[in-house]
């Protein structure tokens, strides 16, 4: 066995991508804790995602923690990012904050996710992320797969009031890109909270008091999504300003109009409730 993983770590390390993807497999299914390094060298040099997924998986398999944890602060973000990964998937990985928060101080974007991935499974750990979300918040410009990681990391994370509180503060400053405010507003729709935060909230009315019609356009989804009723007001103003955009008139108008059933349906269910509750109801 040893003579056979001793071959394999060659392999490994400098064979065609099928040829050390199946060595990455064999040695996964060894288990020697002392073929580590090698996997971990095969990483530098796993262009090919099939490959990646192979040495990862060996290292999980392997489930040795000790001989993983150096590759946590390798040169290279790759190697961290799939230190980390592997770290987090294996039976004895037990990673910890202090072990997860340092590789957040990278421009690698892919290592930047993976490390949002984990602390967001952390409630306690989720404080770490929000330097790293300010700053994002702060750009004037993030490139597309920033965004996208950015949005994956709110959802995320929405519940901690923390990251609530910070995305109260850049909705409501009036410096904040457009494109930015449109990726929170959308957010938004999509959290997971059964209520918004009264901030958020406070932010959607403003949205919509604005002029951009991409903005107005991005608030009406969030307000149609949550279901929120104290816009109506506002949303039936906006209808009838001959500068709001035709289209979005008539999204208005159908929304409204939707909200009207809803209360229409909901009329025997809150008379039935009334008339239980009033005098002569309880005088009986």
């Amino acid at each position: 066995m040893q003579l056979a993983a001793s071959f394999l770590t060659t392999l490994v390390r400098s064979a065609e991508p099928a040829v050390r993807r199946k060595a990455a497999e064999a040695l996964g299914r060894i288990g020697r804790p002392e073929t580590v390094p090698a996997l971990v060298d095969g990483l530098r040099r796993a262009g090919d995602r099939f490959l990646q997924h192979a040495l990862i998986y060996a290292l999980i398999r392997i489930n040795d923690r000790q001989a993983t944890l150096p590759a946590l602060n390798d040169s290279d973000p790759h190697v961290r990012r799939a230190a980390l990964t592997a770290l987090d998937q294996m039976q004895d990985g037990k990673l910890t904050r202090p072990l997860v928060a340092p590789l957040l101080d990278t421009e690698d974007a892919e290592l930047q996710h993976a490390v949002l991935g984990v602390l967001a499974k952390h409630p306690g750990w989720s404080d770490e992320a929000l330097g790293l979300l300010r700053r994002w918040l702060e750009s004037s410009a993030l490139s597309a797969h920033q965004e996208q990681i950015l949005s994956a990391a709110l959802l995320s994370l929405c519940a901690n009031k923390n990251i609530q509180e910070l995305v109260a503060d850049k909705l409501a400053d009036s410096r904040l890109p457009g494109a930015t405010r449109v990726l929170l507003l959308r957010m938004m729709a999509q959290c997971r909270l059964e209520t918004l935060p009264a901030g958020w909230q406070d932010s959607l009315g403003q949205a919509l008091a604005k002029g951009d019609v991409a903005i107005l356009r991005e608030a009406l989804a969030t307000v149609k999504a949550r279901n929120l009723s104290r816009f109506d007001g506002r949303l039936a103003e906006l209808s009838r300003q001959q500068q709001t955009p035709a289209d979005l008139r008539i999204a208005i108008l159908e929304h409204l109009a939707e909200r009207r059933q809803q209360l229409d349906d909901d009329a025997p269910n809150r008379s039935s409730a009334w008339q239980r509750h009033a005098p002569w109801a309880r005088a009986r």
